[in-house]
């Protein structure tokens, strides 16, 4: 499953901070409520205490955001850089497309129907490659100038190495969706940016790339890390499914009305059962069994063989089919695809085999059995008083006479 993002809520106090120790102090005045102050404020608060006072601000920052300034400062970014950022020549960008090209064909739907969600909301949304080069963007006009003069654009490159803590950078090196808002960004070109990014795992949970939604922190949008997170699972869903597509594709959850969502379990199965792959939900599903995902057998888990289930989710259309676990527990399953036992069906009934002298033009299709034509009496009789009967053509059915004579002709 995707990994937990951290947040604080704008309702934590801020404490008055001792400018001999630089720690919070307590506040004595316990009838005086405590300040409260926004997630941006606290941000600057954070900021002034890192880069200024060299104190780690942990009381003003979650770890997440922290642990990504820490990385920044050990690798010797300096938060006032603003210096030009290199943009990859289109040859370069050419190529880091083509190397994610599967992803970036499926992602290319996806981005655009959440661009539509969020048109004219002064965001971008953007896919970027493994190193964090963008290699796709989609934004409102207004924004893109802006965005540009920070180089928010493909052909960029957003590690967190280069450009410090960013949507993009740090959700790659954390492996887990991320919100940056504002002032938490490491670099001070960067704090008008609010990022929300998450990691795209493909079919073998191998990290693929990152997918984002990038706007003005002035006009944050409450659900863009939900809109974010969703907008991967879809996009897994696909890789999933286009890995596997000349597979036995099982949908599966232990609740049935998650069967056709976003968080139903996707397996991968051999013709004999084995498992080929399954997706984060599914192998969550397989780890609570203590079962292993990876190239298991699928059947070891239920009470019935692996041939009886196919059997009943063959004979029950698109219906769920709830199989019964051999601890107890039970697991509604539905049939996506079943393509490799079609295949294996239409093995076991060979094409007829053309009877010698006949081109495969005049062959049966395959599967297709030749009908035998008896041929008409007056035809019998003529073969019986006729002493020569002219030879057939393989190709073209036409006689062979000798001496020129007309050539007869028929169709296969």
């Amino acid at each position: 499953m995707l990994g937990r993002c951290y947040f604080f809520e704008h309702n934590n106090a801020l404490h008055p901070i001792n400018n001999d120790t630089g720690h919070p102090e307590e506040d004595t005045m316990s009838a005086m409520p405590r300040t409260k102050v926004a997630r941006e404020d606290r941000a600057a608060v954070a900021r002034e205490h890192f880069f200024e006072r060299g104190v780690v601000p942990d009381k003003y920052l979650s770890p997440l955001i922290l642990r990504s300034w820490e990385r920044c400062r050990d690798v010797g970014l300096d938060h006032r850089d603003g210096g030009s950022i290199e943009v990859a020549s289109r040859a370069q960008l050419e190529e880091s497309r083509n190397q994610s090209a599967h992803m970036l064909e499926l992602a290319s739907g996806v981005m655009e129907h959440v661009f539509e969600q969020i048109r004219s909301s002064g965001s971008m949304v953007i896919l970027a490659d493994l190193d964090g080069m963008i290699i796709h963007s989609l934004g409102d006009a207004a924004f893109v100038d802006r965005a540009q003069r920070v180089a928010l654009q493909p052909g960029a490159c957003w590690s967190e190495a280069r450009l410090g803590t960013n949507g993009m950078g740090t959700a790659l090196l954390e492996k887990a969706p991320v919100e940056i808002l504002g002032s938490e960004h490491y670099l001070d070109r960067n704090i008008f940016l609010a990022c929300c990014a998450s990691p795209v795992f493909d079919a073998h949970g191998r990290m693929a790339g990152v997918f984002d939604i990038s706007g003005d922190y002035r006009n944050p949008q409450r659900h863009t890390l939900g809109l974010v997170r969703l907008s991967v699972q879809l996009l897994e869903k696909r890789l999933f499914e286009a890995e596997f597509g000349k597979d036995i594709l099982i949908a599966c959850h232990p609740r049935p009305e998650y069967v056709g969502s976003l968080q139903e379990g996707l397996v991968a199965l051999s013709p004999d059962g084995t498992i080929l792959g399954a997706n984060p939900a599914a192998r969550e599903w397989f780890a609570s069994q203590s079962h292993d995902a990876a190239g298991g057998s699928f059947n070891e888990l239920f009470r019935l063989g692996f041939g009886a289930i196919i059997d009943r989710l063959q004979s029950s259309g698109n219906a769920l089919v709830r199989l019964g676990t051999r601890n107890g527990g039970e697991l509604y399953v539905q049939l996506r695809s079943i393509r490799p036992l079609a295949l294996a069906e239409r093995a076991r009934w060979p094409p007829t085999v053309a009877s010698q002298g006949l081109s495969n033009a005049c062959a049966p299709r395959p599967g297709q059995r030749r009908r035998r034509v008896r041929p008409s009496a007056a035809r019998r009789r003529g073969r019986r008083s006729s002493r020569w009967r002219p030879a057939t053509s393989a190709c073209s059915g036409r006689s062979t006479a000798p001496g020129g004579l007309a050539a007869r002709t028929f169709r296969c």
